[in-house]
């Protein structure tokens, strides 16, 4: 745990670099910057996925709540729907670990998409930093 509070710090810190202490990088500063920024991406991705399986684990519970819920046949599939969840006591817990689910993959693919662009960044930093000893 302690390692993963501390790779957020470092990448944080990385992620808020002024445009003076970008300058002042060298390319083995940028190459190691970058690593740290992809065993971030390593760590959001599995975040990621495992929120994934929350929203997938979920949302079969809920179709099972409402395919056992009695319905008016001549209903539309979004009313039959929201009225099972409404009607039983676990589906509105269901329906919100969904939305938390669905919110933390938004938040993590947000911020890996982020990373991603500092990489790049970084990346041509450090090349035009080894261009400048040549």
């Amino acid at each position: 745990m302690d390692d993963s509070i501390e790779l957020a710090r470092r990448v944080g810190q990385i992620m808020h670099f002024t445009e003076d202490e970008i300058k002042k990088l060298s390319n083995i500063d940028c190459q190691a910057a970058i690593f740290t920024l992809n065993k971030y991406i390593v760590y959001t991705s599995s975040v990621v996925a495992r929120e994934k399986a929350v929203k997938q684990w979920t949302e079969q519970g809920i179709w099972y709540i409402v395919t056992g819920f009695q319905h008016d046949k001549y209903a539309k599939w979004e009313e039959k729907y929201h009225s099972a969840i409404r009607n039983h006591k676990s589906g509105l817990k269901l329906q919100m670990l969904k939305t938390t689910a669905d919110a933390r993959i938004l938040a993590g693919e947000a911020t890996i998409k982020g990373l991603e662009h500092a990489i790049k960044v970084l990346e041509n930093i450090g090349r035009s930093k080894s261009y400048e000893r040549s």
